[in-house]
């Protein structure tokens, strides 16, 4: 309603949680081109909205955030979906993963006690020599050779050493008939040894075909030089191309 003035007058009621009625006295602002009534819920708090444009840069607060739709397609992160221990997985939820070979990503896989699955690798073309030598005499040693190797590089994954007698062995790669020595090892009478080197590729060895002996050698001593007793010696040789 206007006054004699053609101003606009200020009245209707307005109480607490009623309807508005009239033109009462409101609290307003600009939208920046227009006047805007604040806004409140049914309590009278005035209702924010707090994110309209992009944040600012630095470190912001936003409070707690529930993520209604998570993102989707080839290009976004998608991290969705229940986990729950032992359960089937649902949509996507996050996990522990890896890049293959290809760079590609790959879940880590697990049994169904959640023990990490490991691939240990297969050998390639795995060869076992077994060489054994009768009789040794005391402080006597002899050369144990596994396959002539000529022509062909090949891996040293493991030896087995036994004997009957104390002994001490040297584990050499023999080219032409000339060893290098790798390893000096030893043991009591009827104790095993299971040789490991540290890596395979300690022992990675392209054998050239000579006339001489070309592979792995194991060379026994007889320690048993207090009571004169004579023994057997056992080696065997796994490898690998």
């Amino acid at each position: 309603m206007a006054d004699e003035f053609n101003s606009e007058k200020v009245q209707g009621a307005a109480a607490d949680g009623a309807a508005v009625a009239g033109n009462p006295v409101l609290v307003a602002g600009s939208d920046g081109a227009n006047a805007q009534n604040l806004l409140t819920d049914a309590s009278g708090r005035i209702e924010v909205n707090a994110i309209n444009a992009a944040l600012p840069a630095g470190t912001n607060n936003i409070g707690d955030v529930d993520i209604v739709t998570g993102p989707t397609g080839a290009s976004a992160l998608e991290q969705q979906g229940n986990a729950a221990d032992g359960a089937a997985a649902v949509g996507n939820p996050l996990q522990v993963a890896g890049k293959d070979g290809s760079n590609n990503i790959q879940a880590l896989s697990t049994d169904t006690s959640g023990n990490l699955n490991v691939n240990v690798g297969t050998p390639t073309n795995p060869s076992i020599d077994h060489v054994t030598s009768p009789n040794l005499a005391p402080a006597a040693t002899v050369d144990l050779d596994g396959t002539d190797l000529g022509g062909t590089t090949q891996q040293l994954a493991q030896i087995s050493l036994w004997s009957s007698i104390p002994w001490k062995a040297t584990i050499s790669s023999v080219i032409d008939g000339t060893p290098t020595t790798q390893d000096i090892v030893g043991g009591q009478a009827g104790e095993p040894l299971l040789w490991t080197p540290p890596n395979k590729a300690y022992f990675n060895v392209a054998f050239a075909a000579n006339a001489g002996f070309d592979g792995w050698r194991v060379t026994f001593l007889n320690r048993n030089d207090a009571n004169g007793q004579n023994g057997d010696v056992y080696a065997t040789f796994y490898r690998e191309d």
